[in-house]
């Protein structure tokens, strides 16, 4: 009898395990959804790689070349702002398109629409369309 009891109760902490564990990530995906819906935002500015422009200011259209080799290569890319804000841009992972047309803008200036997110201090737009 005793080794029964000592089943159902590995059985039961076992069980107890897993739905706390299931909680749990729901929880998280919860959090991941929470954070999924920020307003759309629409910012007019200039498209930088950001390697050359954190490193020693360069944009405008004197860098275009530098800063398109920079873009293809993967680097990243930026939104600068008229109002001086920094942003990350990054991809839409359901509108992959719209940030390939925003690498392509690098050095111009632009209007980015998409939701702005914030995370350890990191501004980013996830971009889902872009236009001069």
């Amino acid at each position: 009898m005793s080794k029964l009891v000592g089943s159902f109760a590995a059985v039961a902490s076992v069980l107890l395990l897993l739905v706390a564990a299931a909680a749990a990530e729901e929880g998280e995906m919860a959090k991941h959804d929470e954070m999924a819906a920020p307003a759309a935002a629409s910012i007019k500015g200039e498209i930088v790689d950001l390697s050359c422009y954190l490193d020693h200011g360069a944009k405008g259209a004197s860098h275009k070349k530098c800063a398109t080799d920079c873009a293809l290569k993967g680097l990243p890319v930026g939104l600068l702002a008229e109002d001086g804000k920094l942003y990350l841009l990054v991809e839409d992972h359901k509108m992959a398109d719209a940030y390939k047309d925003a690498v392509k803008m690098v050095a111009e200036v632009v209007t980015v629409k998409g939701p702005v997110r914030e995370a350890a201090g990191v501004r980013a737009l996830s971009v889902q369309a872009v236009a001069k």
